[in-house]
């Protein structure tokens, strides 16, 4: 995750947003990966904007899928520490 958080602060310094954009997407992909769903929505969010206003409208669609997919999965999960 450094790596990629230190890429996303190269893109910004650069004002590469394409570059900064894929980023936060990949950040959302590692976030999901870890289990850490609630972050990696915030990332794919991040993402769509930014490719929303790159009008890369494909990207964009894409990263509001995952968006998507993490909050049903979120609603679908058993409390932890509760027994049913």
């Amino acid at each position: 995750r450094p790596c990629y958080e230190k890429a996303l602060e190269l893109f910004a310094q650069l004002a590469d947003t394409e570059g900064a954009a894929a980023q936060y997407a990949n950040l959302g992909y590692l976030c999901s990966m870890t289990g850490d769903k609630a972050k990696a929505i915030d990332w794919f969010q991040q993402a769509s904007r930014t490719f929303t206003a790159l009008e890369r409208h494909e990207q964009a669609a894409m990263a509001e899928r995952n968006v998507r997919v993490l909050q049903d999965r979120l609603a679908h999960e058993k409390p932890r520490g509760r027994t049913p």
